[in-house]
C-alpha cells in the first residue's frame, strides 16, 4: 500500500500527509517486528482486527482516489473531486485508522516488552 500512496501523493492525487501518516505507520511496524523477533525469537506476531479493516480502508482510499482521477467529470458531478467533502472524508476516515491501527501495535508492543 505504500507504494500507491507514495505515487498518488508524487502525481498530486492524494494528500502528501495521508502518504506519509501510511508509510510511518508501516515503518513502526516493521521495526517492531524486527526488534520483536530478534528480542524473543518468536514468530506469534498476528494482524490484528483494526489492521485488517485498516488495509480495507486504504485499499479502498486509493480506488477512490483513482476513480477521481481518471473520471473527473463524473466525479465532479457526482460533488467528488479535488478538496470535496467526499474527497475529506475519505482522506480522514483512512488517516484515521492508520493512525488508530499504528497507535494499537505500538500499544500491544510497548505491552509485550513490559511483560517479558
Amino acid at each position: 500500500m505504500a507504494t500507491a500512496f507514495i505515487v498518488l501523493s508524487y502525481v498530486h492525487i492524494a494528500p502528501l500527509r495521508l502518504a506519509i501518516m501510511v508509510i510511518s505507520r508501516d515503518i513502526v511496524i516493521l521495526v517492531g517486528s524486527f526488534l520483536y523477533l530478534l528480542l524473543f525469537d518468536s514468530s506469534d506476531i498476528r494482524p490484528t482486527g483494526l489492521s485488517k479493516a485498516n488495509t480495507a480502508v486504504q485499499i479502498l482510499t486509493v480506488i477512490y482516489f483513482l476513480a477521481v482521477a481518471a473520471f473527473p467529470a463524473e466525479a465532479k458531478a457526482l460533488g467528488a473531486g479535488r478538496w470535496s467533502l467526499p474527497d475529506t472524508a475519505v482522506t480522514l476516515t483512512c488517516a484515521a485508522t492508520t493512525v488508530a491501527s499504528g497507535l494499537q501495535y505500538l500499544y500491544l508492543g510497548i505491552r509485550k516488552l513490559s511483560n517479558a
